[in-house]
């Protein structure tokens, strides 16, 4: 058995979540006036919260769990679980003293499942996670307009007030701070209209909506952010070495969905949502250059059957070497003036002189390893 990232955040979660529940029984039982029964029926609706939860996922797993997990959490879970059968009759006091001693122990199991190392992820492991956070990041997209569009239909109906306050999304009579007019949504979300001429058959007016706009485009940017700053780097340790024994790097990791996405990015970020790199999309060829970006719901639901997964499994082709950036890091003036004046007195050439940045990265990584 293994333990991937995936397996550590899920069992922390589960852990943490029982915890709070726990905790906060301890803390009510704790405080009562004076020793109470506790119900049977609370404790038997503890099996449907998150302690119950937790017991319910350790037991239907076990088999199959890592033995490094397994021992982690059995301490916890077996605490938890006597905790929630417990025989009656049993008082308040009593139940804090039993919550005091699991909290104790699920802490501990924290702690532990934190600290346990991680196996390596395989190719199809770091390809499940993508998937899922390019789905979820979806279907949040896709019903993001549907909350706003309850409460203009509350608003047109005639419903008192006609601000929004955003903190708790209730309409208000009075504008102010954190307050919009409703009429500033509505004009956000307006997507024109149609009507049916005689003879002339149907007419529209077509607007492309602010909040669509908002919407579709903060997907791209983080769809972006995902893949760049964190599965392409999975990705390429995932996928080991070549067969000359070099690493792989997330340079190499190249998709075409995911360049295209990038270029999508890049002129909603940069060129104020004119059309520009993304003209050269070729999976998602949707744009002209110099027009405005105006997605449409149809193609943002394309997405869902665009994802590349087979393309991802297989191996990458290694990557031409990029064009230089600059270093990320600042560098004091007196030790730049140094190397020049250096570099001059040994008598390096111009061509020479830029590979110095190479050769001073390469010594602090071989004095780290």
């Amino acid at each position: 058995m293994a333990i991937s990232q995936a397996d550590r955040r899920q069992w922390l979660d589960l852990l943490r979540e029982c915890r709070f529940v726990l905790d906060a029984m301890r803390h009510q039982t704790s405080y009562a006036v004076r020793p109470n029964l506790f119900t049977k029926g609370t404790q038997a609706s503890m099996w449907q919260l998150h302690p119950g939860k937790l017991v319910r996922e350790f037991d239907s797993k076990s088999s199959k769990l890592d033995a490094r997990m397994g021992a982690a959490l059995f301490d916890a879970v077996s605490e938890v679980r006597n905790f929630l059968n417990r025989p009656q009759p049993w008082t308040t006091t009593q139940v804090a003293e039993d919550l005091t001693r699991a909290v104790l122990l699920v802490d501990k199991a924290i702690g532990a499942v934190e600290l346990l190392r991680l196996d390596d992820e395989t190719v199809a492991q770091v390809v499940d996670e993508l998937e899922r956070d390019y789905l979820l990041s979806l279907a949040v997209t896709l019903t993001g307009q549907g909350t706003i569009a309850q409460k203009l239909s509350e608003w047109e109906g005639g419903d008192p007030g006609d601000y929004l306050d955003v903190a708790t999304f209730r309409l208000v009579r009075e504008g102010g701070s954190g307050r919009l007019h409703m009429r500033d949504i509505y004009e956000a979300t307006d997507a024109g209209m149609t009507t049916l001429l005689f003879g002339k058959g149907f007419r529209s007016y077509d607007k492309y909506p602010q909040v669509q706009y908002m919407l579709y485009s903060q997907w791209f940017t983080y769809m972006y952010a995902l893949w760049e700053e964190q599965y392409r780097i999975r990705l390429a340790v995932a996928h080991g070495a070549d067969d000359d024994g070099k690493p792989w790097t997330r340079f190499d990791i190249i998709q075409q969905l995911f360049g295209d996405i990038r270029n999508v990015r890049n002129d909603v970020v940069h060129k104020h949502g004119v059309v520009d790199a993304c003209a050269d999309n070729t999976k998602l060829a949707w744009f002209t250059e110099g027009s405005r970006i105006e997605i449409t719901t149809e193609q943002m639901h394309s997405l869902v059957t665009l994802f590349p997964r087979e393309e991802l499994l297989r191996k990458p082709t290694r990557a031409k070497p990029g064009n230089p950036q600059n270093l990320p890091w600042s560098v004091e003036p007196e030790l730049v003036d140094e190397v020049r004046q250096l570099a001059d007195r040994i008598g390096l050439t111009r061509r020479l002189k830029k590979d110095i940045g190479n050769e001073a990265l390469k010594c602090w990584i071989a004095s780290h390893q």
